[in-house]
């Protein structure tokens, strides 16, 4: 490096004892938007000679590019590189939000009784939460009965089962028509009630089937008597009976979808027969709410 003169030496010398206090910055114009300002453009990292070892024609095609093929190399690797890095920066930004997600994803616990099947009550608590996590309802009422009951509860009006009576066709269940099914109040081994959006667990409030005239129980809509709430029934006694039930009327905005499934014992408990549910879907609810989240499959139609 050339030596500096004596005058120089002195000249930088009195620029660097300066502050800023005593810098004039009045000709410097002031820099107000800053929106077209690039980090690292003058930035070159440093360059480090290497011994590498590539196939003739990997190099006869770097070369095919003119002179230069080593800084081509070079720029398709840093390319390689940033690629590699940008995806697995992305990778790391879904499994945190998959984390988020499954932290606060709603997740109920129901516990499985001495006459309950274990693998029975699992099931009912994967689509239970997956009903959560899809459709987020404002309330949930979850309603265990002593023992079997078949599809025919499924929508029925009329005057008392084992007389006269019948089940809604799915586009007869509006609002207006979906009725409460009149299970006698001694059949109701529990009930629990939750609350959005946290789904904390509840005061269980009033019984929904309780003692009164048959006539009386037969006229009470979902909609009126548990208005956005989500009814879920399931069996009791699964453990004795080798199969279960599971009844839903999840409350929307514009109706209600209605379903019910009969499971039976298997390793694991597997689907019998469904009603006005596609099996895939209710595999995908007990999925959903065993945590393994994803897009679901296209369901049925909501009883609206």
């Amino acid at each position: 490096m050339k030596k500096l003169a004596a005058a120089r030496k002195r000249e930088v010398a009195t620029i660097a004892a300066k502050t800023d206090a005593t810098v004039d910055f009045s000709e410097m114009p002031e820099v107000l938007d800053w929106s077209g300002a690039e980090v690292g453009r003058l930035y070159r990292p440093n360059k480090r000679p290497v011994t590498i070892r590539l196939d003739d024609d990997v190099i006869e095609w770097l070369k095919s590019f003119g002179r230069g093929y080593q800084t081509k190399a070079n720029l398709l690797l840093r390319h390689a590189m940033e690629s590699t890095r940008q995806a697995a920066a992305t990778s790391r930004q879904a499994s945190r939000q998959r984390d988020i997600e499954q932290v606060y994803a709603p997740h109920l616990k129901i516990e499985s009784q001495f006459d309950d099947e274990p693998e029975f009550v699992r099931q009912v608590e994967g689509a239970v939460n997956g009903i959560l996590r899809l459709h987020s309802p404002a309330n949930l009422a979850l309603i265990k009965i002593d023992n079997w009951f078949g599809s025919r509860w499924l929508g029925f009006s009329g005057k008392a089962l084992g007389q006269i009576g019948w089940t809604l066709r799915p586009e007869g269940r509006t609002p207006n028509k979906l009725g409460i099914p009149p299970f006698v109040p001694e059949r109701v081994v529990l009930q629990r009630r939750f609350a959005a959006p946290e789904y904390s667990e509840i005061h269980p409030g009033r019984p929904i089937h309780r003692q009164m005239p048959a006539s009386t129980a037969l006229r009470r809509k979902a909609a009126i008597e548990e208005p956005e709430t989500t009814l879920i029934w399931y069996s009791g006694n699964s453990k004795a009976n080798g199969r279960g039930a599971l009844m839903v009327y999840a409350a929307k905005s514009n109706g209600y979808w209605c379903w019910f499934a009969e499971l039976e014992r298997g390793n694991p408990w597997r689907i019998k027969t469904a009603w006005e549910i596609k099996p895939e879907d209710l595999l995908h609810l007990i999925e959903e709410g065993a945590g393994t989240l994803g897009a679901p499959p296209e369901m049925q139609p909501y009883c609206a």
